[in-house]
Formats: structure tokens, sequence, C-alpha cells
């Protein structure tokens, strides 16, 4: 029996447009206790043990922030979308979850062949935790308004710079990167270096360079790990379940309607 969502922690706070509670995510509360799930963290050894990492999963009912909430339906492959058939459903969800006294941030993707049913063993999903707000936001990839989840984190108290994923992003923000980037970049390119340079820098460099040495280390691991199921399905238009950035608990009430809850 899945959670009942309706009533949400105080302070609750979501990002995206249209979802004031938690209520219309029920369906990941659902899935993710009948899916062959992954977790993967990429926080310092010893923080998670190998069981615990293993047993855990979202608890929607101590979620106090929603970061991210999306739902395509669509095909993995051209070929499908040309003869017309939706064969995949990818759901994605990013929060921050009371745990153990103190919060972790979690990304959840799940992947439902057509028809989703719960139980069907080619279903799957990824589970990527951290409690690290400057390694998550920094590594994840699925959160579409990384501007307002940075400002969101900031607003928490969370102090932190905002290191650009990639070349990319700077060329498609038409911005250079900075000289501490490409210094930091060079640097840990060696990595049995890193702890080198981290003793003989001053400890605000040190610093920077560990944190910047962690992320890259993360986006390695997200990226051959989590990414690949994590991006997006080819669009698929489809007459019965109407999809709109702009309205999301009207798609998922309509994803909902879909597989016959």
């Amino acid at each position: 029996m899945y959670a009942d969502l309706r009533v949400t922690l105080p302070g609750f706070k979501s990002l995206v447009p249209d979802i004031h509670d938690l209520q219309v995510l029920t369906i990941f509360d659902l899935l993710q206790g009948s899916i062959n799930t992954n977790r993967i963290t990429c926080d310092k050894q010893g923080l998670w043990s190998s069981d615990e990492l293993n047993r855990l999963r979202i608890d929607f009912t101590r979620v106090d922030r929603l970061y991210h909430a999306k739902f395509d339906r669509g095909a993995p492959l051209q070929s499908t979308i040309d003869e017309g058939k939706a064969t995949a459903a990818q759901l994605e969800v990013v929060v921050r979850m009371h745990y153990n006294g103190t919060f972790i941030f979690a990304e959840l993707v799940l992947d439902c062949v057509i028809p989703c049913m719960p139980i069907s063993w080619e279903n799957k999903g990824t589970l990527f935790v951290s409690y690290s707000a400057n390694i998550f936001f920094n590594t994840i990839q699925t959160v579409t308004d990384k501007r307002l989840f940075y400002e969101s984190l900031m607003e928490d108290n969370y102090n932190f710079p905002w290191i650009y994923d990639d070349t990319l992003i700077l060329k498609a923000e038409h911005t250079f990167p900075s000289l501490k980037y490409l210094c930091n970049k060079a640097l840990t390119e060696d990595s049995k270096r890193v702890d080198y340079y981290v003793k003989v820098l001053p400890s605000v460099l040190g610093k920077s360079l560990s944190d910047f040495s962690d992320i890259a280390k993360a986006r390695h691991i997200y990226n051959i790990m989590v990414y690949p199921a994590a991006r997006h399905y080819l669009a698929f238009e489809d007459n019965n379940l109407y999809w709109s950035d702009a309205n999301s608990y009207e798609s998922f009430e309509n994803f909902f309607r879909w597989i016959g809850m």
C-alpha cells in the first residue's frame, strides 16, 4: 500500500509548477517498491553501508523539497516512433528528504515499458543519492531549470559554487570558463597528484581543488551509471496522453488514468 501524500511536511516547497503537494507523485511511491532499482552514491566511503544503500528508497512522507518532477512517454528508438507506437515511459523526480536526523538529496529515474505494469521484469530504475548538496547539484543532469534549483539551495543556506557541467553548457550560454575552472580542471586531470596539490596549496585553494576533484569523480560515475538511463526519450505525440511542462499536475493526473489507477 502506497503512502497518503495529501499532507506535506511543514515548510514544504515545490519548484514544479502546479504541484503544491506530493499526492500526484504517488505513482513514484508505488513503482519504486516493485521496480528493480540500481542505487548509486558518490559520497565519501563510509557514509553508506552497502546494506543501507540497497534498502534505501524515497520516503515521500519525509520529503520537504520537490525540485523536479517529469513524465515522458515515448520511444528510445526512432524506428518505433516511425511505426507510430510509444514503447516506454520515463518518470523523474528530484527531492530533499529527512533521513537519520539530517537531509539527503535523491534523484529517482524510472523506466517502464508500455503498458506500464509495475510487475514487469523489463522495468528498471536508478536512484542517485547524496548527503552533499554540492556534489548532488553539480552532478545530476535531470533538472531542467538548474538556476532555480541553485537559488533554492542558496535560500536554504547551502553555500557552494556552481561548477558548470561541461564546455557545451558554457557554449550554450555564450560564456567562457573562468580561470579558476580551467586551473582546477587541469590540476585534477591527474588524480594521483590531487592529494599532493591539496597539501601544498593554501587551505582555501586546497579545499576548492578537493571539492572540484570530488565533483569530477562523481560526474564520471554518474555519466556512466546513471545518465544513460536519464536521457530523455525522443518526442512522441499521443492524443490519449496530454503532456505539457506548463501543467505538470494535469500531466500526472492523465498518467494515472492511462495506467488505470
